[in-house]
Formats: C-alpha cells, sequence, structure tokens
C-alpha cells in the first residue's frame, strides 16, 4: 500500500487487493492523511467487487504487450545502437507473453518463465542461448516498462525483484600480431582485409565499421567521429587515424558521397562476414574467430605497447574503465614475461 506525491501537487495512491493491482487518482487530496482516507476507499470498493457485493467500475485502460513493445522501439530508433536487436527482442515478449497481454498482470514469476524459455531456446547456430544473450533480452524488457513508467502509463515494473543470469561465457580470444598476415591473406576478397584492418585499428564495434560513412571523416584532422547516437557506449568517439589506416581508408572516401565499404552482392553495406573471420581463423589454428574479438585484439595490443588504461577506455568508447579492465585479453607469453619478474 502506497500514497505519493507528483510534482504538479496531485496524490496517487498504488497497491494490490488479492490479484488486483490498483494505481488511482486520489481526487481532491491535499495532504497525505487525506490520500490514505481515500486510499482506503479504493481498497473498500475493490474488496466489495470481488465479493460481488458492487457492480464493478468503469474498466481502466489496458497497456498491452504490444503497446508497450510499440513505444519502446520508438525509443529506440531515436536513442540507441542496437535497434535492430530491440526488433529481435520485441518480437520474442509479443509471442511468449502475447500481444493482447495486459502488461500490469505480469508478475516476477512470468520473467523468470521468460529466463527459463530463453535458456532452452536455440540461437542461429542451433546453440542454446548463453547466459549474457539472455541478460540481453532481459534488459530489453525492464527498459520498455521503465519507458512506460517514464511517460507516466504505469508504476510498476515486474523486472526490479528479477535477477540477471551470471554470465557464464566471458571471451579471451584475440588475432594474435604473429598470424596476423597469414589470416588476412586467407580472406576472400581486398575489401575484406580492408574492413578487418579498419576493425584492428580502430576497435570498432561491427556495425560501426559496416556502417563507416564518408560525413564521419575529419580530413584535416586526420579522425573518424563517432556520435554517441551511433555508439553503443553512448559516448563520442573520436578516433584518430594512424598513417597505415589513413592511407587504406583515403581512396574509399574519396570515391564515394555515403557509406565506405559496400558489399558488391547486395549493394549495401555489410551486416556480417562471420563465415569468412572464422574460416581465415581455423587456418592460422584460431577456432570460431568473431568479428568482436578484433576490437578486443585493439585493446589488448594497445595495453602491450604500452598505452595506459585510461587512453584505451577512451578509444574504446566504454563508460566505466572497470569494463575496459574485464573487456582485455592478456596472452599467455605477457603472463610468463611478468612472472619472471620475481625470479631473483
Amino acid at each position: 500500500m502506497s500514497v505519493y506525491q507528483k510534482k504538479n501537487g496531485k496524490w496517487y495512491c498504488r497497491g494490490q487487493v488479492n490479484d488486483v493491482r490498483y494505481h488511482k487518482l486520489c481526487d481532491g487530496a491535499k495532504t497525505h492523511k487525506e490520500a490514505l482516507a481515500l486510499e482506503d476507499g479504493i481498497r473498500y470498493r475493490i474488496r466489495q467487487e470481488q465479493l460481488g457485493l458492487v457492480e464493478k467500475e468503469e474498466k481502466e485502460i489496458v497497456y498491452t504487450v504490444d503497446f508497450m513493445c510499440k513505444k519502446y522501439l520508438d525509443y529506440s530508433k531515436a536513442n540507441k545502437a542496437s535497434y535492430e536487436k530491440d526488433i529481435t527482442h520485441t518480437e520474442f515478449f509479443k509471442n511468449y507473453f502475447g500481444i493482447k497481454k495486459n502488461i500490469l498482470s505480469i508478475k516476477p514469476i512470468d520473467v523468470e518463465g521468460m529466463k527459463i524459455e530463453l535458456k532452452t531456446h536455440q540461437g542461429r547456430k542451433k546453440k542454446l542461448l548463453s547466459n549474457a544473450t539472455v541478460n540481453r533480452y532481459y534488459s530489453s524488457l525492464k527498459r520498455a516498462y521503465n519507458i512506460m513508467i517514464k511517460n507516466g502509463f504505469i508504476n510498476y515494473n515486474p523486472c526490479r525483484e528479477v535477477e540477471k543470469l551470471v554470465e557464464d561465457n566471458i571471451r579471451t580470444t584475440i588475432l594474435p600480431e604473429s598470424v596476423q598476415e597469414e589470416f588476412l591473406e586467407n580472406l576472400p576478397t581486398n575489401l575484406h582485409k580492408i574492413i578487418i584492418l579498419t576493425a584492428l585499428h580502430t576497435g570498432f564495434r561491427k556495425t560501426n565499421v559496416f556502417k563507416l560513412h564518408k560525413k564521419q571523416f575529419d580530413l584535416s584532422k586526420k579522425c573518424i567521429i563517432i556520435d554517441k547516437i551511433d555508439n553503443k557506449g553512448k559516448k563520442t568517439i573520436i578516433m584518430p587515424l594512424n598513417s597505415l589506416l589513413f592511407e587504406l581508408l583515403l581512396p574509399y572516401y574519396l570515391n564515394t558521397e555515403d557509406y565506405l565499404f559496400i558489399n558488391p552482392m547486395t549493394k549495401k553495406p555489410f551486416t556480417r562476414m562471420d563465415k569468412a573471420i572464422r574460416s581465415a581463423g581455423k587456418k592460422v589454428g584460431i577456432e570460431d574467430l568473431h568479428f568482436h574479438d578484433l576490437r578486443r585484439t585493439f585493446g589488448t595490443r594497445l595495453l602491450e605497447k604500452g598505452a595506459s588504461l585510461r587512453v584505451i577506455q577512451e578509444l574504446l568508447g566504454h563508460s566505466n574503465i572497470s569494463t575496459t579492465q574485464r573487456y582485455l585479453s592478456v596472452i599467455a607469453s605477457e603472463k610468463e614475461k611478468a612472472l619472471e619478474l620475481l625470479v631473483i
């Protein structure tokens, strides 16, 4: 049972009587005491309705899963770099809960059920979804509810009582410099090589590399600027171009008015390159190499060559340096060298 006052000066109450939730205006209340008294009346009325002693009041507006998903996607499209993933997440929510489901009737136990369903769900590679992937779905649902709350539709979020899963799929894979040239030679085209080198020399996420646009370049300062709206970390990234990458990208910059890298098959920017990367990786002894591993490679190489964590944090666009610390990998040879320092 709870009463509270909004900035507009009006008092509201929210709570639950048996299985019926309420969130109502305490119309006419001027003080906390008056609001409590009005809430008592509201609760009494609900009990009478449940016992069939009085007719139910006119039904309140029901906000459905479909409505919430639309509001969330509107927000995501305007503010997030992961809009396409959010489309996938909301499609799952609609299928799992049902598009007409009242979002106020979804309880924490239902969210737990969703996590279990996702844990037994197969992804594109016919593998069970990882804890990290399940957590991304959970975070999207939690954010969707918070957007509904922020816009005054509801004042209840079942995800607040649900914890994330412990993530058990932390990756440490990188592309060692010793096999880089051989790896590049095993890629199918020169364009693939340029894209991979761009990733290795900027640390950009896959989407930011694939959708690298001419307008993001500042040739006078020799840098690429990724606006925070296009960056998952919500930070503007100013990435200086080293001499190698500047020479590699200049011809692509001069020959386009749009995106730098166009897939010759689709005439649009690339969306994935998984098969080519995994194949080239296997040929140099790296199993299951991902595009995102190139971002970790970028940060790890900088660390090994003496760059400070603070600089690496800024270049990767991490908001928290602890994220950078967890993110980086240290190859075995470097660990061995460090331990040898202890030998007298």
